[in-house]
C-alpha cells in the first residue's frame, strides 16, 4: 500500500512540475514548434488520468464516483453541443476546444478527491515549496523583463527596430505596455497570469517561511515588485488586502472577508450597471471605458444572445463565445469568470456559483493547512482570489494561474475533511 501511495505522489508531483514547465516554455516561444502545445495537453491529460487509474489499483476497479461524475459531465456537455448545433450552427471544433478546457479542471478536482490519502503534511510541504521556488524564479524574470524589455523581445525573435511588433497578442503571448512600460508576464503568457502566480507564491512564502526578517523582507519585495511590474490593478487590490490581513493577524479573518465582499460587490455593480462607470468616467476616462464599460457591454451582449433562445437558462451558447478562437461572427470575449459561466453554462450556473460563493464565505476560515507551528489560511486566500477575479478576469483560461489556486484549495479542503474524520472517529 505504501508503495502505491508513493507512486501516486510521484504522478501528482509530475503533474505540477509539468504545469510549471509548460509555463516556462513561453520564454522560448520562437524556438518551440506549435506542435508542443498539443503535446503538452496530451502529457497533462495522461498524468491526470494516470493518477485516476493508479487509485483504481487499490480497489481493483475504477472508482464508481469518478465514472459517475465523468459520465454526468459528458452528458451535460453532449446536450450542450446538440443545442449549439441546432440554434447556432457553430463548428464542432469550437465545442471540442471549450470542452477540453472545462474537462481539465473537472478532472483535476476529481483526482484530488479520490487520491486524498496521498496528502501527508510532508508531501503538502513539498508541493508548497515547489510553488514558492518556481514563483520566485518567475518573479525575478518578471522584473528582468520590465527593465530589459528590448532584450527580452530579442529572445522571442522580435525586433523593435524593424517595426515587427504591435500591442496585443503575439504568437500566444500577450505583449502590452502601460504608461510606456512593459507589463511583465514572467514565465506565463499574460500579465494577469503572471501577477496571480507571484501573489500566490508570496502568500505561501509569507505564511510558511522561517527566514529571518531581513531575508523574508527581501524575498517578499521581489514578489511585490514583480506584481507591480505586471500593471494589473485587480491583483494590486487583492495584494493590498492580503498584506493588511497578514500584518494585523488578530483581525485576519475579518479583513479577508470584508475585503472580499467589497471587491465582489464592486465588480457586480460595475459589470451589471453603469453606476461606477458614471463615477469614474470623468476622473479616469481610460479605466472607465476599457475596464468598466467594455465589460458591461460584453455582459449585455451575452444576455441578449440568450434572451432570444428558449434554452437560455442552460448552455445553449457553449463554446460559441470567446476571444481565443476569433472565428465565430458576433463572438463575445469571455474575459471574466462571470461572463464565461454565463455564456457557456447559463443563468442557472450563475445561481450555483452564487451559492458556492456564500458557502466559501461561511466556511473559508476552516480550510487551512497547518505545518508545524505555521497556519496557512488557504480558504481565506481562495475567497479573496474568487472575489477579485469573478467579475474582472478569467484566470482559468490563462493556464495555469487559476489551476494552481484550485489545487491548493482542493488540498486544503481534503485536509480539513480528513482531520474531521479523525476527530470524530469512534475507533
Amino acid at each position: 500500500m505504501l508503495k502505491l501511495i508513493n507512486i501516486r505522489r510521484y504522478i501528482f508531483l509530475s503533474l505540477i512540475f509539468m504545469s510549471f514547465f509548460s509555463c516556462a516554455v513561453v520564454l522560448l516561444k520562437n524556438l518551440v514548434s506549435p506542435f508542443f502545445g498539443v503535446l503538452k495537453d496530451l502529457i497533462l491529460y495522461f498524468l491526470l488520468f494516470s493518477s485516476c487509474f493508479s487509485f483504481s489499483l487499490k480497489e481493483k476497479s475504477l472508482d464508481i464516483k469518478f465514472l459517475i461524475l465523468l459520465f454526468i459531465f459528458f452528458l451535460i456537455s453532449s446536450i450542450g453541443i446538440l443545442l449549439s448545433e441546432i440554434f447556432y450552427t457553430q463548428s464542432l471544433f469550437s465545442y471540442i476546444y471549450q470542452f477540453k478546457i472545462d474537462l481539465f479542471y473537472a478532472v483535476t478536482i476529481i483526482i484530488i478527491s479520490i487520491n486524498k490519502d496521498i496528502f501527508s503534511k510532508r508531501f503538502i510541504t513539498l508541493i508548497i515549496k515547489c510553488f514558492i521556488i518556481v514563483g520566485f524564479f518567475h518573479a525575478s524574470i518578471s522584473i528582468f523583463q520590465r527593465f530589459f524589455f528590448s532584450y527580452y523581445l530579442g529572445l522571442l525573435g522580435i525586433n523593435l527596430a524593424e517595426g515587427d511588433v504591435t500591442l496585443g497578442n503575439i504568437d500566444g503571448l500577450v505583449i502590452q505596455t502601460q504608461g510606456g512600460n512593459f507589463r511583465s508576464i514572467g514565465i506565463t503568457s499574460t500579465p494577469m497570469a503572471g501577477a496571480e502566480l507571484s501573489l500566490i507564491s508570496l502568500f505561501l512564502y509569507a505564511y510558511l517561511s522561517n527566514n529571518k526578517w531581513l531575508i523574508k523582507t527581501g524575498v517578499s519585495l521581489v514578489f511585490l515588485v514583480a506584481i507591480y511590474c505586471t500593471g494589473y490593478k485587480t491583483v494590486y487590490l487583492t495584494t493590498a488586502i492580503f498584506l493588511v490581513a497578514y500584518m494585523i493577524r488578530a483581525f485576519e479573518t475579518v479583513i479577508y472577508k470584508i475585503g472580499s465582499v467589497l471587491l465582489f460587490l464592486f465588480g457586480m455593480l460595475s459589470v451589471n450597471t453603469l453606476l461606477f462607470y458614471n463615477v469614474f468616467k470623468s476622473l479616469f476616462p481610460t479605466y472607465a471605458e476599457f475596464s468598466i464599460r467594455l465589460r458591461y457591454d460584453f455582459v449585455k451582449d451575452v444576455v441578449e444572445q440568450r434572451s432570444d433562445n428558449a434554452f437560455c437558462f442552460f448552455n445553449c451558447t457553449y463554446g460559441f463565445n470567446g476571444n481565443y478562437l476569433e472565428k465565430a461572427k458576433g463572438s463575445v470575449p469571455l474575459d471574466s469568470i462571470y461572463i464565461y459561466v454565463l455564456s457557456n453554462f447559463g443563468f442557472i450556473s450563475i445561481a450555483i456559483m452564487a451559492l458556492l460563493y456564500i458557502f466559501t464565505y461561511i466556511y473559508a476560515s476552516n480550510y487551512k493547512i497547518i505545518i508545524g507551528e505555521k497556519t496557512i489560511p488557504i480558504g481565506l486566500y481562495s475567497l479573496l482570489f474568487f472575489s477579485g477575479n469573478f467579475f474582472w478576469n478569467q484566470p482559468f483560461i490563462n493556464f495555469p494561474s487559476g489551476w494552481h489556486v484550485l489545487i491548493i484549495m482542493c488540498i486544503a479542503y481534503v485536509v480539513y475533511k480528513n482531520e474531521n474524520i479523525k476527530k470524530y472517529s469512534l475507533s
